[in-house]
C-alpha cells in the first residue's frame, strides 16, 4: 500500500524512549515517510534516538521543563490552544495533551489512553500525590475534563491502542467511531534468536520507572527474600528511590536499546508485567522473543497474553498474588517457539497498513 503524504506527528513528552515514542516514530517514518515530529516537550537525546527522518523538535523548551513538566499539567491545554495553528494534517500520538493542538487539515488521534490523572487513574494518582500537586489535581479535575472533551471534538478520527482503550474512549468521550490498531513491533529485532543453550535463571521487568503507574515497587517487594533474581531495564523519575531500597537480588540496568533489550528478553525466565497498561508492549516484545509473561489480569495484557500458553496472570496487585504467579511460571515447561510465533502477529507491517488506511479515510 502506497504511503500517504507526510503529516505532522504531535507527541506528548519525549523524556524516555518507550512504547509511545516508538509508535510516534513509526508513524512519522513508516506510515507517512518524511513526516516531521513535534513533541510538547522532550530531551534532545530522546528526540534524536527516535530517529525521525523528517526531523523532530519540542514546542516548549525541554531542557528547562525536564524536572517540572508533570507539575505543569493544568497549563498545557491553554498553552497548546494559544500556539500557532499547524499547517496541514496532523496525527496526535496522545496519552496526555497532544490532541489539543490546532491544525488547518485533518486531525487523527492515536490514543494510548485518555489522560489517566483525570480519568481512569485519578484515584490512584490522588492516593500518591502530595502537597500542591494533590491540591491542584483535586481542584482542577473538572476543568481539565471539560478542556479534554472539547479537544476530543476537534478530531476527525480516533484510533485506540487496544480494546480496553477503545472502551474508555467510548465511555468517557462518547465517540462511537473508534478503530483499534495495536502498537507496532519490530520483529526484525524482537525474535527468539538461536536455540537457547544457557539456562534461564533471571526474571525481567521492563519499562518507565514511574510510580504508581508501573508498579515496580510491588515487584521489588515480591522478590525481597526470594531465591530468585530480577533484572530491571528502564529509566524514570523514581529509579533512584526504588534502587536505593531494593534487595541484593534486584539489579537495575538502566535504559537499554532495542538490540540489548531483545537479548534480555531472550535470556529471561519470564517477564514480570504488574501494571494495568493501556496495551502493554512489553509482554508482546517478550512474546516475540519466545519468553512468557507474568501479567496482572487487567488492561491490554488481557488481549495479548494467553494464559498457560504465552504467560500466566495474577489477580491482585499484592505480594502474595504475584509470588504465586511467579512460582506458577517457574514450574511450567514453555513452548518458546509457539510463544514467538504468536508474537510475530504484532509486526510493524500490520500497524503501518492499518494506519495508512485510517489516514486515507479520515
Amino acid at each position: 500500500m502506497a504511503p500517504p503524504a507526510p503529516v505532522t506527528v504531535v507527541h506528548d513528552f519525549a523524556y524516555v524512549l518507550a512504547g509511545a515514542e516508538r509508535v510516534s516514530a513509526v508513524i512519522a517514518n513508516d506510515v507517512a515517510p518524511g513526516s516531521r515530529l513535534v513533541a510538547i516537550s522532550g530531551s534532545r537525546d530522546v528526540l534524536d534516538r527516535m530517529g525521525i527522518d523528517g526531523g523532530a523538535r519540542s514546542l516548549l523548551p525541554g531542557s528547562l521543563l525536564a524536572r517540572v513538566y508533570r507539575a505543569l499539567a493544568p497549563l498545557y491545554p491553554v498553552v497548546l490552544r494559544a500556539m500557532p495553528v499547524i499547517e496541514g494534517d496532523v496525527v496526535c500520538s496522545s496519552y496526555a495533551f497532544s490532541h489539543h493542538v490546532r491544525c488547518t487539515g485533518r486531525k487523527v488521534v492515536y490514543c494510548h489512553t485518555p489522560l489517566r490523572q483525570i480519568w481512569s487513574g485519578r484515584a490512584s494518582y490522588l492516593a500518591h500525590a502530595r502537597g500542591v500537586q494533590r491540591v491542584l489535581l483535586r481542584s482542577l479535575t473538572s476543568w481539565m475534563r471539560r478542556r479534554d472533551l472539547s479537544a476530543v471534538d476537534t478530531a476527525d478520527a480516533y484510533v485506540a491502542a487496544s480494546g480496553a482503550v477503545r472502551s474508555r474512549i467510548e465511555s468517557l468521550y462518547g465517540r462511537d467511531d473508534v478503530v483499534v490498531i495495536p502498537p507496532p513491533l519490530d520483529i526484525t529485532v524482537f525474535h527468539p534468536g538461536e536455540d537457547q543453550v544457557a539456562p534461564r535463571t533471571t526474571f525481567l521487568w521492563v519499562g518507565r520507572i514511574v510510580e504508581p503507574y508501573k508498579r515496580l515497587s510491588l515487584v521489588i517487594e515480591a522478590f525481597r527474600g526470594l531465591p530468585l533474581d530480577l533484572l530491571v531495564a528502564g529509566e524514570g523519575r523514581d529509579r533512584e528511590r526504588l534502587e536505593a531500597g531494593a534487595p541484593p537480588n534486584v539489579r537495575f540496568l538502566g535504559w537499554q536499546d532495542d538490540a540489548a533489550l531483545a537479548e534480555l528478553y531472550r535470556g529471561a525466565r519470564a517477564v514480570v508485567f504488574p501494571s494495568e497498561d493501556d496495551f502493554g508492549l512489553v509482554p508482546v516484545e517478550s512474546m516475540a522473543c519466545g519468553t512468557p509473561s507474568v501479567a496482572y489480569r487487567r488492561g491490554g495484557a488481557c488481549e495479548t497474553v494467553v494464559e498457560g500458553v504465552t504467560g500466566v496472570f495474577f489477580d491482585g496487585q499484592d505480594v502474595p498474588s504475584l509470588r504465586a504467579a511467579l512460582a506458577d511460571a517457574a514450574s511450567r515447561q514453555w513452548d518458546r517457539r509457539d510463544i514467538a510465533d504468536r508474537g510475530r502477529a504484532y509486526g510493524s507491517e500490520r500497524f503501518v497498513n492499518d494506519m495508512r488506511e485510517v489516514l486515507r479515510s479520515a
